[in-house]
Formats: structure tokens, C-alpha cells, sequence
């Protein structure tokens, strides 16, 4: 079984429904490609930061709590926050707790999965995100991905329009109507329930439900639609889709480090990018900069 099919498997037998799952994956494939390994800013195909941080963590060399507080997002979910006033302790020492409880490795998909679904279990902040994603039906999908950004990623910026779309691509991916079905993925049935090692808690099942169109308007990647209310991406922005303009500068030749922060080598690539599609150098990536940079 593929890490993609682990984690919808596991989210599934914690009692989220189809749509459910597929919001939280859409939103983790956004942050950390579904790649448990990954470090903050590490997008290579190799990943040898993240490999060699999930080494010094495992092997101590990297203690619990700079771990903790590093403010460096890891993860599937890549998890960060860490509350320096002392209110608050951080996401990360709970999931290196809850790594050191489970028995399996720091990287492992399903481990991470199982702690995703402990915070929503267990974090009253986010009781009612999971009854939603319990409960939520086949027509939700874009509203799902919207409220797991908002109330549990909380990213820089809301870019749900490209949680959705992976998570419709996942959909495929997993071929949830089709014979292709991941084992005990509770498509068909009922899903069984999945326990905390740490608590012992159990999510309760969910009916199984499609994932389909949204009928909510989309959110389009920042910069796309133009407008007084939507300036686009420039020096100074951070967050998934500064890192999304970062790759694509990259792949077209205009090579700048890719960890969602727009700086001055950012600044540098896109109007070299732009000088050479004949557009106007002003360092700002609006939506006629955006149809250069997409896919074909």
C-alpha cells in the first residue's frame, strides 16, 4: 500500500467521510506533497535536507524541544506552531510525543495520520472542524479543503482553489469507484474506527460519501484574478504560493530558492522572467504573469 493509500485508509477508519479525507489530503499534498519526510522550504525531488533533519531528530542529535521550537514545518501537515509567550506549548512537541508513544518512525505516514486525527480529537479548537468532516456530503469538496486551510492548516495565504484541485486529482488517483479501491479504505460499508497509542481514543464512523464539483466559487492562486482586491504576489509576501511562483520561475530558467519567501532573488527571477515574455519588469506576479507560469 502507496503512502497516499495509507493515509486516506487511516482518515477513513478514523471516521472522516470520502470528501472528508480527501479535504485534508488536497490541503497536505499543498504543504508537504504527502511526502512525511519533508522540512520547511525542501521541495528537491532527492529531499536530502529533509532526510538529514528527520535523521537528527531520530537520532537525538537534534533535542525535543529545539525540535519543538524551531518553528521549522515538518510533515505531512507541516506542522510548526510553537507559542512563545508560554500560553500555549506547540503542535510539534505534540507530535514528537506522540511520535516517541507510537513506537514507529518519525517519517511514517501512518503515524503522522493517526496524530492528525488525535489534534482533531483531541484540540477543542478543532471539534467543530471534525464533526464537519464527519459529516460532511459529496457536494462539500470545495468547502471541506476551505475550512481545513482556515481552521487547521492556517497558512499565510487561503490558496484553496489548489487544495481543491488536488484533491479532485487524488480522488482519481485513488480510484474510489472503481475496482482500484485501497483495502480497508471503507468505500463500501462501514469504516472501522482508529485508536490513539498514546490515548487510546477512537474516532466514530462516518457513511461513506463521493467527492464531487463544489458549488462555492473558486479561489484562485493570488495574483490570478486581478483586481483592486487581488494585487498579486510581490517582494515582501510569504507563503504556498510564493513557493508555487518559485518553481515555476525555476523550471523556466529563472532559478531562486524555493521556501515561500519573496525576497530580492525571488524579485530578481521574476522580472527576468517577465522581461522575457515581452511583459512589463515591475516585479509584481498578476494574472497575465500567472498564464505564463502555468503548466501546459
Amino acid at each position: 500500500m502507496t503512502d497516499i493509500q495509507t493515509i486516506y485508509s487511516i482518515l477513513r477508519q478514523g471516521g472522516l467521510t470520502e470528501t472528508g479525507a480527501l479535504a485534508m489530503m488536497g490541503n497536505w499534498h499543498c504543504e508537504s506533497l504527502l511526502d512525511p519526510f519533508r522540512k520547511q522550504g525542501d521541495l528537491s525531488q532527492a529531499a536530502l535536507p529533509s532526510h538529514q533533519y528527520v535523521a537528527q531528530v531520530t537520532s537525538g542529535q537534534i533535542a525535543k524541544m529545539t525540535f519543538a521550537q524551531d518553528q521549522i514545518g515538518f510533515g505531512l501537515a507541516q506542522w510548526t506552531f510553537w507559542d512563545f509567550s508560554g500560553g500555549r506549548e506547540g503542535r510539534k512537541l505534540d507530535l514528537y510525543n506522540f511520535w516517541k508513544a507510537s513506537g514507529q518512525a518519525l517519517d511514517s505516514a501512518a503515524m503522522q495520520t493517526r496524530f492528525a486525527l488525535w489534534e482533531l480529537t483531541n484540540k477543542g479548537q478543532y471539534a467543530k472542524l471534525l464533526n464537519y468532516l464527519r459529516t460532511v456530503g459529496p457536494d462539500g469538496l470545495y468547502n471541506a479543503c476551505d475550512r481545513v486551510c482556515r481552521e487547521y492548516e492556517q497558512p499565510a495565504f487561503n490558496n484553496v482553489q489548489n487544495r481543491y484541485d488536488a484533491a479532485v486529482q487524488l480522488a482519481a488517483r485513488l480510484d474510489l469507484n472503481d475496482a482500484g479501491v485501497p483495502a480497508g479504505s471503507g468505500t463500501s460499508g462501514k469504516p472501522e474506527t482508529v485508536s490513539d497509542p498514546d490515548t487510546g481514543s477512537s474516532g466514530q464512523p462516518a457513511a461513506p460519501k463521493e467527492p464531487d464539483k463544489p458549488t462555492t466559487p473558486f479561489w484562485p492562486v493570488r495574483g490570478a484574478r486581478g483586481g483592486g482586491g487581488d494585487p498579486g504576489l510581490c517582494k515582501g509576501m510569504i507563503g504556498c504560493d510564493v513557493m508555487y511562483l518559485q518553481a515555476g520561475l525555476t523550471c523556466r530558467g529563472h532559478a531562486c530558492t524555493i521556501d515561500g519567501i519573496f525576497g530580492s532573488d525571488t524579485d530578481a527571477a521574476l522580472k527576468a522572467h517577465q522581461t522575457e515574455q515581452g511583459l512589463t519588469p515591475d516585479g509584481i506576479c498578476g494574472p497575465m504573469t500567472w498564464q505564463t507560469l502555468r503548466p501546459v
